[in-house]
């Protein structure tokens, strides 16, 4: 008997985005599921995304990155690699990268601060849990809802791994221990401010610098992550095989250093 309601239940990029957003909006009153949790990921995923940001310094390579690169392993041991960049025409490429015929197992890598349009473009047809994104991209969130440790079972397939760059200051000394305190609160607002601005005007690509440390008057420590989400995705109506995907979102390799002058 054919289930006529899945076939008529929406998908696509489009999909994803409201059934987050339909998410966000289920309060304690209502359901014993809310998710006001979502909200500040459900609000990024309806901005348009913005250009490809370039690193400040110049790279040995003559052409941008890409936002996303693509393996893909087959049952015979090769690997198909596809780079995907900022160009709105790439996007239409990723479902057809999701057929999972042939394929063993795939890694897909994102590039710095992702985009909405390839967040949704990847989260359907791949069908990634939102919780790795929402995880990821925390600081959207306009306040802290305590939510996490949840149950490890239902988070086991999610992983950071954080990625310290010590820095070394170059200029005037500080004098007192009270010009120090003074130092690190004036840091810690750069970094609060910084973090806003990302989240209300983001740029495709851009470095996430987490936190910054300043440890004495001349060293200072940028926080960065690594975000790694593996799951098995599998299409049991047409028979295809179980296959691996695993997605890491790696930080530019440019801090922003300019948050601890």
């Amino acid at each position: 008997m054919t289930d006529t309601t899945a076939q008529n239940r929406p998908t696509g990029p489009l999909a994803y985005a409201q059934k987050i957003i339909a998410h966000a909006q289920r309060t304690k009153h209502v359901s014993v599921f809310p998710g006001q949790n979502y909200r500040g990921l459900a609000d990024f995923l309806t901005r348009p995304y913005g250009p490809l940001a370039r690193p400040r310094l110049r790279s040995k390579c003559h052409h941008d990155p890409a936002l996303v690169t693509l393996y893909e392993h087959d049952r015979e041991g090769r690997v198909a690699v596809q780079r995907l960049g900022p160009d709105p025409s790439d996007l239409a490429k990723v479902a057809a990268y999701a057929d999972g015929s042939g394929i063993s197992a795939r890694f897909l890598f994102i590039r710095g601060l992702p985009n909405p349009d390839w967040l949704n473009h990847i989260g359907s047809p791949f069908r990634v849990d939102p919780e790795f994104f929402r995880r990821h991209l925390g600081f959207l969130e306009p306040q802290e809802h305590f939510d996490l440790p949840c149950v490890p079972s239902a988070s086991s397939h999610i992983f950071k791994l954080p990625i310290i760059t010590i820095g070394m200051k170059m200029g005037h000394n500080i004098s007192s221990a009270k010009s120090f305190t003074l130092k690190r609160e004036e840091v810690c607002r750069n970094v609060e401010a910084y973090l806003r601005n990302i989240a209300h005007e983001p740029i495709a690509g851009q470095s996430i610098v987490r936190r910054v440390s300043v440890h004495d008057e001349r060293y200072i420590t940028l926080e960065q992550e690594v975000s790694g989400c593996i799951q098995r995705s599998a299409d049991g109506c047409n028979g295809k095989d179980e296959n691996d995907l695993s997605i890491i979102s790696y930080p530019q390799s440019q801090a922003d250093t300019a948050l601890a002058t």
